[in-house]
């Protein structure tokens, strides 16, 4: 996945656990708070500028 760090996407491996249903235990990569980009992600990079908008 990506992160966003600031004004840049930071590139993180994600660890996952248990699959309930439609939804994944994520056991480690991200903490809570932090955004991951969602958006366009075949076409992002690890270093990107990014410009957040809601």
């Amino acid at each position: 996945v990506f992160v966003v760090t600031g004004d840049r996407l930071a590139m993180r491996e994600l660890k996952v656990g248990d699959r309930i249903g439609n939804r994944i235990e994520v056991v480690s990569g991200v903490t809570a708070g932090e955004q991951v980009a969602l958006t366009d992600v075949e076409k992002l990079t690890d270093g990107l500028k990014v410009a957040i908008s809601h």
